[in-house]
């Protein structure tokens, strides 16, 4: 199976990618095929967990029409605001199944000199710890 994916920053331009063997258009945009290996996260609680994405950087990619540096430059400037977003998939027919939700944030991402690996976290900015003591009947009316 193949994906279309954003990797997307508030502050930075996007990169758009496949893991299919060549570019693919859809909907106005470019997706660059690339030796990318994208592992789907579990989901907890309807939260998504876990996931890796491996993207290669090879020779090719270091050549001056490359996208190698520019690529490492966009991870290495990234902070917690950088997201990994699924926006398809395409199946056996070639059909691109468009997708809602599958948007990953955080993490932390690796340079082994040949490929980038982006293990997104968790988000747990929802789960909610709250101290029992502090809620009185006054509170529990606001």
């Amino acid at each position: 199976m193949y994906v279309l994916m954003e990797l997307r920053h508030p502050d930075r331009d996007s990169w758009f990618f496949t893991n299919d063997n060549s570019n693919v258009e859809w909907e106005g945009r470019t997706y660059r095929a690339t030796a990318m290996q994208w592992r789907f996260p579990e989901s907890r609680d309807g939260v998504p967990q876990g996931g890796t994405l491996e993207i290669t950087v090879d020779e090719i990619a270091w050549e001056a029409s490359g996208y190698g540096a520019e690529l490492l430059r966009w991870f290495d400037m990234a902070d917690d605001r950088a997201e990994i977003v699924v926006k398809a998939i395409i199946n056996e027919q070639g059909e691109v199944i468009p997708l809602d939700g599958i948007v990953q944030r955080h993490g932390a991402a690796a340079w082994d000199g040949k490929k980038i690996t982006w293990n997104p976290d968790p988000d747990d900015r929802f789960i909610m710890h709250v101290n029992p003591w502090t809620l009185d009947q006054e509170a529990l009316l606001v």
